[in-house]
Formats: structure tokens, C-alpha cells, sequence
């Protein structure tokens, strides 16, 4: 009796995937893109030594957007990059700060 397996296969490019260095460093862990001469491909296929990877800073960041809100006693001012978004919270005379890259989110509460 034959017996058939089913096998998932996800077929990809990371060329075809991101178009600036910051998309291609936030793509899934499990693509293993890299940025490498000013494009996104997979690790294996960067032979450059300066290629970067899901720890590293892009160069030449874009600020995408910079928007401000103001409920209450508070202003909240958002900013957006490709790669990152800063939340800075001003109440009174404090103010919080959060920096979020990819699904990660970081707290500074000793800004001023």
C-alpha cells in the first residue's frame, strides 16, 4: 500500500521580499535575509563582510512619520522610521520613552 506524506514547502526571495534595508531586517527570523550591497538576499548568498543582519542598524535611516497628540495633561509624540518606532511621553516634567524595533518594545523612564 503507498503511503503519502504531506509536506509544506514555502518558496521565497528575499529580494522580491523587501526593497530597503529596514524591511529586509524586520522580515521573519526563519527567511534568513540579510542586507548585503545594498540589497536584501539570503545569508548564504552574501559574500561581502559588511552585510548586516537583524542586529544591526541600518545606515541612513528614513523618518517615515512624526505625529503629536495631546489628551489631557500629556504629549505624545510618535515618530516612525523603517526600522523603528519612538513613543516619548511628556507629563509635566517627565518623560517616558519607548523605542520598539521589529515586535520588541523598550522602556526608558528616566528621561527628562
Amino acid at each position: 500500500m503507498l503511503q503519502c506524506v504531506l509536506v509544506t514547502v514555502e518558496v521565497y526571495k528575499c529580494e522580491l521580499m523587501a526593497l530597503t534595508c529596514g524591511e529586509c531586517l524586520t522580515l521573519g527570523t526563519s527567511y534568513e535575509c540579510v542586507w548585503c550591497d545594498d540589497q536584501c538576499i539570503h545569508k548564504a548568498s552574501c559574500q561581502s563582510a559588511d552585510k548586516l543582519t537583524r542586529d544591526d542598524v541600518c545606515p541612513n535611516p528614513q523618518i517615515l512619520s512624526v505625529s503629536a497628540v495631546s489628551p489631557d495633561a500629556a504629549c505624545i509624540i510618535i515618530i516612525s522610521s523603517s526600522t523603528t518606532t519612538i513613543i516619548i511621553i511628556k507629563q509635566k516634567l517627565k518623560a517616558q520613552i519607548y523605542f520598539k524595533k521589529t515586535s520588541q518594545i523598550r522602556h526608558d523612564d528616566n528621561a527628562t
